[in-house]
């Protein structure tokens, strides 16, 4: 496949300009929110707004594969104000991702898969419960000094607890603000930040449901066409298979690489409620019955 020259100034400017766009249209849904308050149609900003949190993550991750803003110690530092806003560590992240990389799907993976039986599974698995318990627990091991394997240096752990600190700063910030402005906080930042678990959880299930064994051939990931407003504010991390193929290509060329190129050798869905509906129906049918 061949792939068109993304030079380091072109990705770095698509993607300012994409961040500048996803967080104003957030600020924007947030006043629009609170314009709304308390109509019950406030819900419907708020779970856009924590849609749009979620792809906070995806531009982290871009940041993972130095790919966001230009070169070098400023993928670290962007990376760790995308991931700073949605309490992930990204130090942590950074290392278990690279880890993923280059054991997808197989033992040796830092990421763990789904193992989905019944649709209670799956509502759990979705509900975003497990999620932050796994977030708070790793707070509290990191400020213990306890580190997934992938920190195996003095300087990754020292990194890992400057976020920790940075994390509870802004957790601070926010909470003190929040007594001065408690329905603007709440409506603004503590709901969507609640809910953006499940959006995130609901993107990333297709990634490697299924395709987690070693008869599946590398890359064992899925590609989810979409639409226009996913691609956009999830920075296109629906295209995950060609992602792993090409880890060097920033998120903003994963669309237009994708389209220029021959990606039907990896497994690809149409659209993510679809994989979900087919997913839920297959479980359903596979439920034991209820006696």
């Amino acid at each position: 496949m061949n792939f068109p020259n993304v030079t380091t100034t072109s990705s770095s400017a698509a993607s300012l300009r994409r961040g500048l766009a996803i967080v104003t249209t957030y600020a924007a849904l947030g006043a629009l929110a609170c314009g709304l308050w308390p109509s019950g149609w406030v819900a419907v900003p708020l779970l856009c707004g924590s849609f749009i949190l979620s792809g906070s993550l995806n531009a982290a991750h871009d940041c993972v594969h130095a790919t966001h803003v230009g070169k070098g110690r400023l993928n670290r530092v962007v990376g760790a104000a995308w991931c700073t806003v949605i309490l992930i560590n990204f130090t942590i992240y950074r290392h278990q991702h690279l880890v993923h990389h280059r054991f997808p799907g197989v033992e040796g993976d830092s990421e763990g898969h789904a193992n989905l039986h019944t649709v209670a599974d799956y509502v759990h698995a979705q509900s975003g419960l497990g999620f932050w318990c796994a977030i708070f627990r790793r707070m509290i091991l990191t400020w213990r000094g306890q580190f997934p394997p992938s920190i195996n240096s003095k300087k990754f752990a020292r990194s890992a607890q400057i976020d920790n600190l940075v994390i509870l700063s802004w957790l601070s910030i926010a909470g003190l603000l929040t007594i001065f402005w408690p329905i603007q906080l709440v409506i603004c930042y503590w709901m969507p930040l609640l809910f953006y678990p499940m959006f995130a959880l609901f993107f990333s299930l297709p990634e490697h449901l299924d395709l987690t064994r070693i008869d599946v051939m590398w890359p064992r990931a899925r590609n989810v066409t979409s639409n226009v407003l996913v691609r956009f504010f999830q920075w296109n991390a629906n295209y995950h298979a060609l992602h792993h193929r090409q880890p060097a290509l920033p998120a903003c060329s994963l669309h237009r690489v994708y389209c220029d190129g021959d990606n039907l050798r990896d497994p690809a869905e149409k659209s993510y409620l679809r994989f979900h509906a087919q997913l839920i129906a297959r479980l359903w049918r596979s439920s034991p019955p209820v006696v």
